[in-house]
């Protein structure tokens, strides 16, 4: 079984075969209480895949799917066993390696998520169709979606639009779930997981609205599908101080938020495309949409500043409202902010700032 040693309450995975139909995983490890061991059966075939996944698996579910603070503490956040419902980081890196290696499509892969998506499924051990209109797949016009699908169990789409007003992000949502259920019906894919935004039912116009007719489009199609809704990224901030810039002020609209980094919210779809646990049938009543945000509440004019000064950047920040825009006090008033079912997962902003994540 080898003789590495164990720290205190550190876990890591042994393996030895028994026979010619299984093998034993073995992870054993010392703790307060005592020796830990848990045993599992695998088809021998999938040993080499086990053995070489296990220190990048082990690494990566600590430290992306539960950020810098969490990856060190077995405390869950609020709605923990919605998406996750192991009890520490030990428990998911076991039942992540566990799985069974799938063939999972990404629409969007090469956008601000799906690019972790894609990442996320390859350390994991699956097989990634990345889609993307520079590989040949375009989930509007549909050329290349049925060669991209042929054997696929699971599409991931984290696709997004050229436009965010209302109309054009509309009609390409629409487009895209109509083709992607079309082409995957034919393909058999069995599932598919979407993102979208926390609060998009309470707008009444603009990007937010545009979200609410994709949940729509996408849940009324054949293919079964689960809906994660997400809170701003960390990355959202760069953008809009970005968008904001007038000379050297930046006009950054008030929100009350709960920035997460766009990493962890890749982990998490990647869980629900891979994971054991099936998407209710199409047309189901109450079909449960789920939430994922980071650790804390944030003031995004007090992180736009906090970035600004990170980068060293001679701009002045300065919190707005737009008296034009008939959804503008949800921003303020926290209706975008997660509910109390929601998976509180990675680092906050600052710490996403200290790992060098911000630099353009």
């Amino acid at each position: 079984m080898g003789g590495a040693r164990a720290g205190p309450g550190e876990r890591f995975p042994r393996a030895f075969t028994a026979g010619s139909q299984w093998a034993f995983w073995v992870t054993v490890g010392i703790s307060a209480g005592g020796l830990i061991a848990t045993v599992a059966l695998i088809p021998p075939e999938q040993l080499q895949h086990v053995e070489e996944s296990a220190a990048v698996a082990w690494t990566a579910t600590r430290k992306e799917a539960f950020g810098a603070a969490a990856a060190s503490s077995s405390r869950p956040g609020r709605g923990w066993s919605a998406l996750m419902s192991d009890k520490t980081p030990e428990d998911h890196w076991r039942r992540t390696l566990m799985k069974a290696r799938r063939k999972v499509a990404v629409a969007g892969a090469t956008g601000r998520v799906g690019r972790h998506v894609v990442d996320v499924l390859k350390t994991g051990g699956h097989d990634v169709v990345a889609m993307s209109r520079s590989s040949g797949v375009d989930v509007i016009t549909g050329e290349g979606l049925a060669e991209a699908l042929a054997g696929v169990e699971c599409v991931i789409d984290v696709a997004t639009g050229s436009s965010p007003e209302q109309e054009a992000a509309t009609e390409f949502f629409a487009t895209a779930a109509r083709n992607l259920h079309e082409a995957g019906e034919r393909a058999g894919v069995q599932r598919m997981v979407v993102v979208s935004i926390i609060g998009c039912d309470r707008f009444t116009a603009g990007y937010g609205a545009a979200k609410v007719a994709h949940e729509r489009a996408m849940l009324s199609g054949p293919i079964p599908v689960r809906v994660l809704r997400a809170a701003q990224f960390h990355e959202f901030v760069a953008q809009l101080v970005e968008w904001g810039m007038q000379g050297k002020v930046s006009y950054v609209p008030k929100m009350r938020t709960q920035l997460v980094a766009a990493r962890t919210v890749a982990q998490a779809l990647a869980d629900l495309a891979t994971g054991p646990e099936s998407a209710p049938p199409p047309g189901s009543s109450g079909t449960p949409i789920l939430e994922i945000a980071g650790p804390r509440e944030e003031s995004l004019v007090d992180m736009a500043k906090l970035l600004a000064a990170r980068r060293g950047e001679p701009v002045r920040i300065e919190g707005v409202s737009d008296p034009a825009d008939p959804d503008r006090d949800l921003y303020e008033t926290g209706a975008l902010l997660p509910g109390p079912d929601a998976t509180l997962a990675g680092p906050t902003f600052e710490e996403w700032l200290d790992a060098g994540e911000h630099e353009p």
